[in-house]
């Protein structure tokens, strides 16, 4: 690794950051309220932006009133969401040419979602990045949400480096 580089890894958000979906997840969570004839809070998207995948199902279940479980939305979300993601959903510009630049640096990199396991493998395979990727860590395989810091220190372990030998391109705070 180049000896002027502070960071030994890089750790990359999927939505929003690698790929220019969050309107997605918006979408879906939006149809709840629209199938239900309830109006769509404004301030939707901002709320569930930071949400587990559980956490803005139950949100969605509790302003709405629906019957079903929050496990069997996120299924419903999950279903019709990889109908989008097997289209052409885009790369934000310049990020292939960013992340092969830090791994020409020798940088390891992690993709860290909220996204599920199976569905990030498959953008970053068809957008020929999967090679890239030292790693794949999701929030389904930590307790908490990327509010917290549970999912990217997993990360950095999967990384063998120190979470202060990361730097994290994320779209939410």
């Amino acid at each position: 690794m180049n000896d002027d580089i502070r960071f030994k890894a890089a750790i990359f958000d999927m939505d929003g950051t690698i790929i220019d979906s969050m309107g997605i997840w918006k979408d879906m969570a939006a149809a709840s309220f629209k199938e239900n004839d309830i109006p769509v809070p404004d301030d939707l998207e901002h709320k569930i932006f930071t949400m587990t995948f559980l956490e803005a199902a139950g949100f969605c279940i509790e302003l709405t009133g629906i019957r079903v479980s929050p496990e069997k939305l996120v299924e419903e979300w999950n279903n019709k969401a990889m109908g989008y993601y097997k289209t052409d959903i885009p790369l934000k510009p310049y990020t292939a040419e960013f992340i092969r630049y830090l791994k020409g640096l020798g940088m390891k990199i992690s993709l860290t979602t909220s996204n599920f396991y199976d569905i990030a493998v498959d953008v970053l395979r068809r957008k020929e990045l999967l090679d890239l990727f030292d790693s794949i860590t999701s929030t389904q395989e930590v307790t908490r949400s990327k509010r917290y810091p549970d999912v990217f220190l997993l990360s950095s372990e999967r990384l063998d480096a120190r979470p202060g030998e990361c730097i994290v391109f994320e779209d939410s705070y």
